[in-house]
């Protein structure tokens, strides 16, 4: 598993994706780009799925306090 806490990830982050897809590694990152997690998804997906490697955007520090927003609406 590669833990990728370097960004600006729409500049840096779309090598690291491309290759734990290839090496059958999964990745996970801290990013607040969701226009870069779309254009990531849509290239790479394919490539994690058939490797079995997972993609997790947005874990932890940027998404904390929108999931704590959820959280309390509910």
């Amino acid at each position: 598993m590669v833990l990728n806490t370097a960004g600006p990830y729409a500049k840096f982050g779309s090598d690291a994706v491309e290759s734990c897809a290839r090496l059958d590694t999964d990745h996970v990152d801290l990013n607040g780009e969701p226009l870069w997690m779309y254009e990531a998804l849509n290239q790479y997906q394919k490539l994690a799925r058939a490797s079995g490697t997972r993609n997790i955007f947005s874990y932890g520090f940027d998404s904390i306090s929108t999931d704590l927003g959820v959280q309390f609406l509910q």
